[in-house]
């Protein structure tokens, strides 16, 4: 039996369907019913159960699901702590999260907001608010406040000065962005 696995704010499905492809039970919230409506259509197996909601009051009960999966929407809602609670609410005692997020330092302002705006056509406008990325001591602040115990925090950062220049020259995203990891452990 598979693990049942919350996808919380989980877009067009990028993450959900390929789990369920590989026999997770998924389910996916989302605030935004065109993104549902693509990932059911894109679902192969038209077994994620795709439910229209918000991440920061989830329609679940306590102890609900194995695990929680947060990518790319902490750094999109106002209340990040209250997000991180919504999904240790809705996780089993050893459950466990995984999420993406960003950092707010100078360099993801320039790579994640500013870059996109200036290089790639049809980026939206404030598709990313950098007042919202969040810097990895208040992220443990509130991961801690949630009752999430983290031993490890992996973080990327990409080695981009021909990237960067190749996004900059050929205004479309490169393929080849080549990432360094850094680990931070705290108890």
């Amino acid at each position: 039996l598979h693990a049942k696995v919350l996808n919380i704010g989980c877009g067009a499905g990028l993450t959900s369907n390929p789990l369920a492809e590989r026999g997770y039970n998924v389910t996916g919230v989302d605030f935004s019913k065109e993104n549902l409506e693509i990932a059911a259509k894109n679902d192969p197996t038209n077994s994620v159960k795709y439910l229209y909601g918000s991440a920061l009051d989830l329609p679940f009960p306590e102890e609900s699901f194995d695990v929680a999966i947060a990518m790319d929407i902490l750094e999109h809602v106002e209340k990040p702590e209250k997000l991180l609670l919504e999904a240790s609410r809705v996780l089993k005692p050893e459950g466990i999260l995984f999420f993406h997020t960003f950092n707010q330092n100078p360099l993801s302002y320039f790579l994640i907001v500013k870059g996109p705006e200036w290089c790639v056509k049809n980026t939206p406008k404030n598709m990313y608010l950098y007042r919202l990325f969040i810097r990895p001591n208040v992220l443990k602040n509130h991961l801690n406040q949630a009752n999430f115990s983290v031993d490890v925090l992996l973080g990327f950062r990409p080695k981009v000065y021909f990237s960067f220049l190749k996004l900059l020259m050929t205004r479309s995203d490169p393929k080849d962005w080549c990432l360094q990891s850094s680990i931070s452990s705290f108890s």
